[in-house]
């Protein structure tokens, strides 16, 4: 029989090894910012005050996929009537993919990083809200008939394509820091309001203020 003193140490052996293992496991977790919780098969980010990486998903809107930790997003509307309001989420980078008749309804990118748009087909976005604070882009492009209604971009950049005849609806670029307004035809646009000492016609341009 072996001595009662030789099971406890192995018993304490093999407590000692499973705790080691169990910290190590542990460890991997430890963050103190997101940085720290990149190389897992999911996504995830760095919850401060508990001190560990947690897991996170996309944003119901990011139907296409996501990156949690860059904030990017994809959306993907390639069918007739596949997607109501597109609101691309609050910080991220979206890239918008419209490209049916009918396919999207209004586009929303008003608290997003910045957007990059494809409204591709006849009524393939109702309207498009590029309204924002700061220096963040939306680049939109429209092609087909009435592929973009009426487009809104104040407080930051906007790159607005109008690539065919009837392209786009109104755009209204009053308030932005940067715009400008490609209209391919001379009825690829509505009326395009430009900020203020930039000149309508085709596009605005050449008053650029945007981090100042």
């Amino acid at each position: 029989m072996r001595s009662a003193a030789f099971v406890v140490a192995f018993t304490v052996a093999v407590v000692g090894a499973a705790s080691c293992l169990v910290d190590r496991r542990s460890g991997e977790f430890t963050c103190s910012s997101d940085a720290d919780c990149t190389g897992f098969s999911d996504s995830r980010v760095c919850d401060t005050g508990a001190g560990f990486c947690i897991p996170v998903s996309c944003p119901s809107a990011c139907n296409g996929g996501c990156d949690p930790q860059a904030k990017t997003c994809q959306v993907v509307c390639l069918s007739p009537g596949s997607c109501n309001d597109v609101d691309c989420p609050d910080g991220f980078d979206c890239t918008i993919k419209c490209t049916a008749t009918n396919a999207c309804a209004k586009v929303d990118c008003s608290n997003a990083k910045s957007c990059t748009i494809s409204c591709i087909g006849t009524n393939a976005c109702d309207s498009v809200d590029c309204n924002g604070a700061g220096n963040p882009s939306c680049n939109l492009t429209c092609t087909g008939n009435s592929a973009c209604g009426d487009i809104t971009c104040d407080g930051r950049a906007c790159t607005v394509g109008c690539t065919t005849a009837n392209a786009c609806g109104d755009i209204s670029c009053a308030a932005s820091c940067n715009c400008t307004a490609t209209c391919a035809t001379t009825n690829s646009c509505g009326a395009v309001t430009c900020p203020t000492g930039c000149t309508a016609g085709t596009g605005c341009g050449g008053c650029n203020t945007c981090g100042t």
